[in-house]
């Protein structure tokens, strides 16, 4: 990518530090002091066992949470949590849910996906206690294939592999109804969990009952807690506005294809546009032949289904951008659901194959960064080829992060807006019409963060001119996307 571009995005990194206001620590590592309570205390030092983790890490610090990196002391183990806060105090823990490895639907996530992340903390300590108390206090069922009650689950989950952890592969949302809410975590040694929520309980209501409660856990897991212990406070930055609680507001119904208006150039589409409240179609029980479904979404694409491994073949754009996209389809009890295919592979040159053959350089990455950001490349590539049909729906990464639009429309914009999946939304509804071809160029290191790009083709057939755009990610300590730079070319002639 251009020079100016990466200052750019470098600018772009150091606003946004100073805008959020939160502090990173090479090391920190939480003692008594740090928890609200001997209850969150033990969970901890449970969780930390069945890891092996060293109880210390790098933090990023803010008044209202901790974010934590712990690698495991005797494996490859790494794990990314997070400690909410209350008056100075960790009232919750959470095992991050990686962004790129979620399929469920968008606003059902922003209700579900914080519990899911508490559950897998626990489902990660020695005790079994720890999943039964959480799932009993918000009316949660957990399923695995040939088990008929939540007790032998949570046993058969915490007693696997001599009570390795539990790394999960894939999070999807698997079923709705007027009752229940479900999911499906997939994890690395195999085994499928389904959790189903009850759609009447008051999640909220209900954690700030749990957030109060004391259990004497010091016997179960004989810690060594002082008698007297030292106060003193985590180092947070000066104290800021307090943001919305989390979960506090319901967007409105996704806006019908009728009721957007795509006679605008790109750059009034947008501008109009950009404040609306946006989100995916639930699409997994509207499908009644998939094949059928496939075909009309991609009528100019050859099709080739392998018992639901799923591949779509077009030309490629002027010899340099492919449309190839690869799915694998799972049927549910009450639907469909469309996933990216996970397949790649990476040789002695560090260079990745990705699930449709293309080959993407990670030389510049170490084995850790390749293992943690490689098995992701197929989910972005085929989320952005997906742009302008129904699957978009099924296949739309969650990226609510700061993204700097600009556009040549022929004159030169700049717009900020508050997400990158709010863009992809809008441009699929404006390009409904055209093939998308999607190219992953680079993945590098820039003052020892990862940063990706890409570039984006959206023409419609036997049309002398398409709209080009260059794209750009740079992730966070996590290795997740944490800021987006799209620079939009429209009206751009094939000669």
């Amino acid at each position: 990518m251009k020079r100016d571009t990466q200052s750019t995005i470098k600018l772009i990194l150091v606003v946004a530090m100073i805008l959020v206001g939160t502090g990173v620590l090479h090391s920190f590592r939480p003692d008594y002091n740090h928890f609200a309570g001997s209850y969150q205390y033990a969970l901890y030092r449970s969780w930390l066992e069945r890891g092996d983790f060293a109880g210390e890490g790098p933090a990023s610090i803010s008044q209202y949470n901790i974010s934590m990196i712990f690698l495991s002391r005797s494996s490859s183990a790494k794990a990314v949590v997070e400690f909410d806060l209350l008056d100075g105090k960790i009232i919750t823990q959470i095992e991050k849910i990686s962004d790129m490895i979620t399929a469920e639907d968008y606003n059902l996530e922003n209700r579900h996906r914080y519990y899911l992340e508490q559950l897998l903390f626990r489902l990660n300590t020695t005790e079994q206690f720890y999943v039964q108390d959480f799932t009993s206090h918000y009316g949660i069922e957990l399923r695995l294939e040939g088990l008929d009650n939540k007790e032998s689950v949570i046993q058969k989950l915490q007693t696997v592999d001599n009570g390795e952890r539990l790394q999960l592969d894939q999070c999807s949302f698997s079923e709705i109804s007027k009752q229940t809410v479900g999911y499906s975590l997939l994890f690395n040694n195999g085994y499928e969990l389904e959790v189903i929520f009850d759609a009447s309980v008051d999640l909220r209501g209900y954690a700030l009952r749990l957030r109060n409660k004391e259990t004497d856990l010091v016997e179960l897991h004989q810690i060594d807690i002082p008698d007297k212990v030292e106060q003193h406070t985590l180092p947070y930055l000066p104290e800021r506005e307090k943001p919305a609680p989390p979960f506090s507001h319901t967007p409105e119904p996704v806006p019908g294809p009728l009721a957007i208006r795509t006679d605008m150039r790109p750059s009034e589409f947008i501008n109009f546009y950009k404040d609306r409240n946006w989100g995916r179609e639930m699409m997994h029980n509207k499908i009644i032949n998939s094949e059928d479904f496939v075909r009309s979404e991609f009528p100019k694409h050859k099709m080739e289904n392998n018992d639901g491994d799923i591949k779509l073949i077009t030309d490629k754009f002027q010899e340099m951008f492919s449309g190839n996209i690869k799915l694998v389809k799972h049927v549910l009890r009450d639907g469909i659901l469309f996933n990216s295919s996970p397949k790649y592979s990476i040789d002695d040159h560090r260079n990745v194959t990705l699930a449709t053959g293309e080959v993407v350089s990670f030389a510049a990455l170490n084995d850790q960064e390749i293992s943690i950001v490689a098995p992701y490349m197929n989910q972005l590539l085929t989320m952005h080829r997906v742009m302008g049909t129904k699957l978009l729906d099924f296949l739309l990464i969650p990226a609510p992060v700061p993204t700097t639009l600009v556009i040549r429309d022929p004159e030169r914009k700049v717009m900020m807006l508050d997400s990158y999946t709010d863009l992809i939304l809008m441009l699929s509804y404006y390009w409904s019409d055209r093939n998308i071809y999607f190219n992953i160029d680079s993945v590098k290191k820039v003052n020892n963060f990862v940063e990706m790009s890409g570039s984006l083709v959206a023409h419609e057939k036997d049309k002398e001119h398409f709209d080009f755009a260059e794209v750009l990610f740079a992730l966070d300590e996590n290795y997740r996307i944490d800021l987006a730079m799209f620079i939009l070319h429209t009206a751009v002639s094939r000669e």
